[in-house]
């Protein structure tokens, strides 16, 4: 049985001409008492890279029953919610963690005498990797644009620069600046590292996301570290039993409006 094969159809128009489809629109869900329930459920493993339909096919004999390991689940977008290949995590990690700071080359925002650039509320930790872009003005004294700096965070609206990620930490050297630029759409672009980190892990309470490292109690989490484990957390799903396949079949068929 597949899934949207028991969906009402209703008739529309596409094009001018009247057609009938599946009424996908409709939901059904299973009871959080049931997907709770030990006796009926048991714990499966999914292994790297193994799809929705793989884990049917393991366990029912057919890829069709996908839509089961959903429900019970209680999953909405297995895009979000099923796990990812361990391969695939770079990737994840290089589009998460890569934001786009824009400011403008004023004296409002460069401070020559401090050395300080003002981003209001940036996303930036002591550390992070950045490109610099004039984005088409002038460059401001002392960085080039398309070079990489790392960030040296002064407060949650401003920050210095290094030339390397030890000075940064250090907190010194840091780059001098000489001349404010020109331009309204120069960038910091963080850049997608797996090895920053912006996590922290505490014993007793769990993961902290983008604090500073001001706790001796609180251990440093890469981002990847931290991604590897959100995403192998994923990997145990609940499995019904094969032999309530068809139980299923016929309470979804009543609850579905067939």
């Amino acid at each position: 049985m597949t899934y949207f094969s028991q969906f009402p159809r209703i008739a529309t128009t596409s094009n001018g001409k009247i057609i009938v489809i599946e009424d996908f629109l409709r939901r059904v869900g299973m009871s959080s008492s049931f997907r709770n329930n030990a006796v009926l459920l048991e714990d499966y493993i999914v292994s790297d890279g193994e799809t929705l339909e793989a884990v049917s096919n393991n366990v029912y004999g057919t890829p069709l029953y996908h839509w089961v390991i959903l429900l019970v689940n209680g999953f909405t977008d297995h895009r979000t919610e099923w796990p990812i290949s361990n391969s695939q995590i770079p990737a994840l990690v290089a589009l998460k963690y890569k934001v786009i700071e824009t400011f403008a080359a004023t004296s409002a925002y460069v401070a020559i005498a401090t050395d300080i650039i003002t981003l209001a509320e940036h996303d930036l930790f002591t550390g992070d990797e950045v490109v610099y872009n004039n984005g088409g003005g002038t460059s401001i004294g002392g960085l080039t644009s398309g070079n990489t700096y790392y960030v040296v965070k002064m407060t949650a609206n401003t920050i210095k620069l290094a030339t390397t990620h030890a000075n940064a930490i250090a907190g010194t050297p840091v780059v001098n600046l000489t001349a404010v630029g020109i331009g309204t759409s120069h960038t910091f672009t963080k850049q997608g590292d797996g090895e920053q980190v912006h996590h922290y892990y505490d014993a007793s309470i769990g993961y902290i996301v983008d604090q500073d490292d001001s706790n001796v109690n609180i251990s440093p989490v890469t981002n990847y570290e931290y991604e590897i484990q959100v995403n192998d957390a994923k990997r145990t799903v609940k499995i019904l039993s094969p032999n309530l396949i068809p139980l299923v079949k016929q309470e979804f068929k009543a609850k579905i409006g067939r």
